[in-house]
């Protein structure tokens, strides 16, 4: 399957038609991603997201180096890669997960408590967002899966924020590096969204070659393995 066949799924439409099932199908089986729009979340609404994750990893590093340290929490940089900052904050209540690593008033002035309201109103969207990719997927699969497995096994989930920064110390904006490298994501549904202004392409494997995403208008969503074998089981 070629980057111009991957399906992007309209999250406005009440049903998928029976090529669009077939080819959401596939994509999962053969690359592990597809392209969603219509998602519900506004650009202004992600341009102050943005605008606050830029703000907290420009926080002066003795003041992050205050925070809780881990791949649970926040990774300065070096810990995994010379080009990686993470912070992740855990659902239901994101505002809750942000203070107790330590990003509080006392530390960040009144930029906690601004980043810790866009936070609980973006867990709640992609909690709902999340919630109606599983049930396409569920669906798709046929055999009634989604009535029998959605309630019992995937009603109460919750999932994690992870904000990252690739941007490597020294490196100009004109300058490939190689950040992300190939991984499987323990989570069932991983939804990405890229920040244009520094993620600028991706790249997915194709037998022995590498294939570029180029521009990326749509959220990605990532699906495991374990899903995509679902059926099998």
């Amino acid at each position: 399957m070629s980057i111009e066949e991957v399906p992007v799924i309209d999250l406005g439409s009440k049903s998928l038609t029976e090529s669009t099932a077939s080819s959401l199908l596939r994509a999962c089986n053969e690359l592990g991603f597809f392209f969603i729009r219509n998602h519900g979340v506004s650009k202004e609404f992600y341009e102050k997201l943005i605008s606050g994750a830029d703000e907290l990893f420009s926080s002066p590093e003795e003041t992050k180096q205050k925070l809780i340290i881990g791949v649970s929490s926040y990774t300065p940089r070096f810990v995994v890669s010379p080009f990686f900052e993470s912070f992740r904050v855990s659902g239901p209540n994101f505002p809750a997960s942000i203070a107790a690593l330590g990003f509080t008033q006392s530390l960040f002035g009144h930029q906690a408590t601004e980043f810790g309201n866009l936070l609980d109103e973006y867990g709640s969207k992609m909690t709902d967002i999340s919630k109606r990719v599983l049930k396409l997927l569920l669906n798709i699969l046929g055999d009634n899966i989604e009535n029998k497995f959605y309630d019992p096994e995937f009603s109460n989930c919750n999932g994690y924020l992870r904000i990252n920064s690739y941007t490597p110390l020294g490196v100009n904006d004109d300058e490939e590096v190689q950040v992300f490298k190939k991984h499987t994501d323990i989570s069932y549904v991983t939804i990405v969204f890229p920040n244009r202004r520094k993620a600028k392409r991706g790249r997915y494997s194709c037998g022995e070659h590498w294939r570029f995403i180029g521009g990326l208008e749509q959220w990605e969503a990532e699906i495991c393995h374990t899903l995509s074998r679902f059926e099998e089981k």
